[in-house]
Order: C-alpha cells, then structure tokens, then sequence
C-alpha cells in the first residue's frame, strides 16, 4: 500500500490511496484465502460466499460512485441496501443473540 501510494499519488492525487488501499485489501484477501487453504482450515470459510459478498460489494460500490453526483437515487439506493441488511438481521436474529451471549460470557 506504501509503496503504491508513493506512485500514484503524485500522479492521480488522493482519490489513488483509496484505490491503491483497495488494491491491498485484495491481495491480503486474496493471501489469506491461500493460506487458509493451505493449511487445512478451508473447511470454515466458503469460498463460494467470500467471492460473491466480494463481488456483491464490489458492484455496490461502482453504483454507488457512479451515483454520487445525484442525491435522489443514492438516497434511495442507501435505503434499499439498508432494508436488504435489516431483513437480513431480522431472518438471523437468534443467531445473532448467540453470538453476542458468547461474546458477554466471554468479556
């Protein structure tokens, strides 16, 4: 990330940290995931679900930056996006309850 902020920046201005903090992002990721595999623990994460979110965010991210500019549709695409994660939380709420009574119990 260093090193690639001390190139584009002077090129492209700050909007290239974001890009090239992204850019490490990805490789961590992209690192993780092969070591996850390699020894042994890829039995925990889906891989199948780790690319989709990724892509799933990824394209929610580029509709977003295009909308920028027009309040009214980011608005409500910020409103459905919202009501998409609390329809989530609601359909794993009892899930959620249990991970927060195991983290009480652990604090």
């Amino acid at each position: 990330n260093y090193i690639l902020n001390c190139f584009a920046i002077p090129k492209w201005g700050y909007v290239a940290a974001a890009y090239t903090t992204l850019i490490g992002f990805l490789w961590l990721l992209a690192v993780h995931m092969f070591l996850v595999w390699r020894i042994g623990l890829h039995q925990v994460y889906s891989y199948r679900f780790v690319c989709l979110l990724a892509a799933v965010l990824g394209a929610v991210t580029a509709g977003v930056n295009c909308l920028y500019m027009n309040d009214g549709i980011r608005w409500l695409f910020t409103a459905g996006y919202l009501l998409v994660l609390a329809g989530l939380a609601y359909r794993k709420r009892e899930q959620i309850r249990e991970m927060i009574g195991m983290a009480r119990k652990k604090g």
